[in-house]
């Protein structure tokens, strides 16, 4: 004989947080939000935080700040993140600073990927000195920027022609600078046609130049008629372990 239905929904409020995280999860990849709204009742903050992904994906940001802001139990920094990613990717600055301001006076300190997700975009849109104050906040919440966060930094600048404050950043980066790093750098060197600041940056500093390096010098030094200096540049390829290719003597015999 069958359980009577009360059993069954004993057994149901009953089941844990991970068979309500799996639940909601799976309804999000459906795209079935209304009924992942629907086993919230006992839900946790991974729970949560799935339905709010799902919002997010869904380009419902209005209803993931409603979420956030209403659910029964605190949100964590990753939840937080994943808001601020949706904002960031719909571009609502004003509204990504308000919610990083939010939770900060919930009591729920930023981390990295909280830091790292802003600054991206910042530095992809232009908005540097934006991404400049989030760098200079980190460290109040115990916060250490990594080389990727720094790369995207000094890619900003470089995209922007801020040659100088590219150069500045990898002087006092916090870790050792890694190729792109400097790569970013290069290339505005190579934009502002400033060669003399080009010879030895790497090497100076124990990095070792990659193909992509190498690619990019060749092609800027042709573009600018230095093709003497691009042959010598060629030629430094193989003591640094990277072969010439096709491509480059196309460059420079083109």
């Amino acid at each position: 004989m069958p359980p009577p239905r009360r059993c069954l929904v004993k057994a149901a409020a009953a089941a844990d947080a991970v068979s309500h995280n799996t639940l909601v999860a799976g309804y999000c990849r459906d795209g079935r939000l209304a009924d992942a709204e629907r086993v919230l009742d006992a839900a946790n903050v991974v729970t949560y935080t799935a339905l709010i992904d799902g919002y997010c994906r869904s380009g419902r940001l209005d209803d993931a700040l409603r979420l956030i802001a209403s659910m029964p139990v605190a949100p964590d920094a990753y939840t937080y993140s994943i808001v601020l990613k949706g904002l960031c990717i719909a571009k609502k600055w004003e509204e990504a600073e308000e919610l990083m301001a939010e939770m900060i006076r919930n009591r729920c300190p930023p981390n990295e990927v909280t830091f790292a997700t802003q600054i991206r975009s910042f530095c992809q849109n232009g908005l540097l000195d934006r991404a400049v104050q989030l760098l200079d906040q980190m460290p109040r919440y115990g916060c250490t920027p990594d080389v990727v966060i720094y790369s995207t930094h000094v890619n900003g600048f470089s995209e922007q022609g801020h040659v100088d404050e590219a150069l500045e950043l990898l002087n006092t980066m916090l870790c050792k600078p890694n190729t792109v790093c400097y790569n970013a750098a290069l290339k505005a060197l190579c934009i502002a046609e400033r060669w003399e600041d080009i010879g030895g940056l790497m090497v100076r500093k124990g990095c070792l130049p990659n193909e992509a390096t190498f690619s990019m010098l060749i092609s800027s030094l042709c573009q600018n008629n230095l093709v003497d200096s691009a042959v010598e540049v060629l030629e430094q390829m193989e003591k640094y372990g990277c072969e010439p290719d096709t491509v480059n003597y196309n460059i420079i015999i083109n």
